[in-house]
């Protein structure tokens, strides 16, 4: 692999140097800090939004000024929409949401929940709903048909879940957010702006509507990006092409023009179930509400903000697409049994002499794969230390080696700071932790955003990535020592 873990950290610190200058030339020299990044930045480009001037296309650079709503808005009425079955997108609209509120503006969040029972025949809420309302946000709900353990099992086994929305589908969740949001606007006025986090069809009634819609989602992810996107793994053309000739044929044809033609027409067929609908309300509402070119267009909105580093590359600003950098959603953490909490502090805290390996699978890791990495490092000449985030119980994995402690919650900055390394999904929470961390990783991606974003970590020298098609105990042990340099 040929990289070691003292050229991961020079690489870690060169990029964020990089990153705080290109802030500070884009913003003003305020937002070089990185405690400014994300919420801060976001909710003051979204108040300047709504304020520009017609024609305007520097009206970012008065983002910096708005300190509070008195000196500088009248206050805004602004919905947030965002899948709550993923931290991640919960978490990032919520820091967001709480910066509006204070500086002074009124922020309503319309979530989704299952319409099905779960297996024992309850009803279902999204788990990370329970966030929201721990905020004190007023919450409207627009059921969706899609039930959050069909969209983890397709997220876990075919790397997405837009194969699951047809036309008929998108047009109901389209007249129940209508509705919802046609509800708040008779009791609150005009909505001012709406605020989306994955959530795909929230565009839609937005348009209809004439809301102005803001996304966050990954630069990576959007029409704006100008890296490469490889195949997915588990893309079954990518699967023949390395049986045929291993990973150089994939390589090759990765950069070739037709793996662009086809990632373009799997994105179009993703999009064609939107559009379908929006064309139905165009001759249903007599009113033109935009065709969306592919799934990253259907993913986007007025206003684009990007929670990611600037520095990853290719990034060009366009006065509505703009990073706002890294935004890390760390909750409370829930009441856990405090022995098991002081059980795992004291495993942590032993390992000051012995590496510290920090495992952890955010909302969308594999069981199979933790299983595996647990088996890769049994035995072995330092400690690991897991964070469930409450996706897997502590006993799912089996009985635990003596060198391997787990717990449901622990902050992941506080486990950052503790690890000499880390080993995720390729999420881009996780990824952006241990980057602001200045933490080595090694990178399991388990979808295709997950792919695409340790291709951009690997490229820049900030980790490793290993496929799952790839991981074994041999492959990941050899990852680790490398890193590491630790021998059995």
């Amino acid at each position: 692999m040929g990289v070691s873990r003292e050229d991961i950290v020079d690489n870690i610190t060169k990029f964020i140097n990089e990153n705080s200058r290109r802030m500070a030339a884009l913003y003003g020299e305020e937002f070089s800090d990185p405690s400014r990044w994300g919420p801060d930045i976001a909710a003051c480009l979204i108040i300047a939004y709504i304020d520009r001037e017609k024609g305007d296309k520097l009206w970012y650079k008065k983002a910096a000024k708005i300190q509070r709503t008195t000196d500088h808005s009248e206050k805004k009425l602004i919905v947030c929409s965002c899948h709550t079955g993923f931290l991640s997108h919960v978490g990032r609209p919520l820091l967001v949401a709480r910066r509006l509120r204070e500086l002074g503006h009124d922020v309503i969040f319309v979530v989704d929940s299952d319409t099905k029972p779960d297996k024992s025949g309850k009803p279902t809420q999204r788990k990370y709903i329970e966030l929201i309302k721990e905020a004190d946000f007023e919450i409207y709900h627009s059921p969706l048909l899609v039930g959050e353990d069909v969209i983890m099992s397709s997220l876990q086994s075919k790397g997405g879940t837009m194969g699951h929305y047809n036309s008929k589908m998108i047009e109901q969740e389209t007249t129940r957010m209508l509705s919802v949001l046609e509800e708040i606007q008779a009791r609150k006025g005009k909505l001012d702006f709406m605020l989306t986090d994955s959530a795909w069809t929230a565009s839609i009634p937005a348009d209809i509507l004439k809301i102005p819609v803001g996304s966050l989602w990954n630069y990576l992810v959007s029409n704006y990006n100008r890296t490469r996107l490889n195949l997915p793994e588990d893309y079954p053309l990518r699967k023949v092409l390395h049986n045929l000739g291993g990973g150089f044929l994939v390589e090759l044809f990765n950069r070739s023009q037709i793996a662009k033609i086809i990632l373009n027409v799997l994105l179009l067929k993703w999009v064609v179930p939107y559009n379908l609908v929006r064309i139905k309300y165009i001759f249903k509402r007599k009113k033109f509400i935009g065709i969306k070119a592919n799934l990253f267009s259907q993913l986007s909105g007025n206003l684009n903000l990007f929670p990611d580093f600037v520095a990853f590359g290719g990034f060009k600003v366009n006065h509505r697409a703009l990073p706002i950098g890294p935004l890390n959603w760390e909750p409370t953490t829930p009441v856990q049994d405090r022995q098991e909490i002081h059980d795992f502090e004291a495993f942590i805290d032993k390992a000051k002499k012995t590496p510290l390996i920090y495992v952890t699978m955010g909302s969308t890791g594999r069981l199979d794969l933790l299983k595996l990495i647990i088996e890769a490092l049994k035995d072995m000449e330092y400690k690991v230390a897991i964070t469930t985030g409450g996706q897997f119980n502590i006993s799912d994995p089996g009985p635990l080696p003596d060198n391997v402690l787990a717990i449901s919650f622990y902050p992941g900055t506080v486990m950052c700071h503790k690890a000499d390394l880390t080993i995720n999904h390729g999420g881009s929470g996780s990824l952006n932790q241990a980057i602001l961390n200045r933490l080595p990783q090694i990178s399991i991606p388990t979808s295709a955003e997950q792919q695409w974003n340790c291709d951009l970590t690997t490229r820049e020298g900030l980790g490793i990535q290993i496929l799952p098609g790839d991981l074994t105990v041999d492959s990941l042990r050899s990852a680790v020592q490398e890193l590491l340099r630790v021998t059995e």
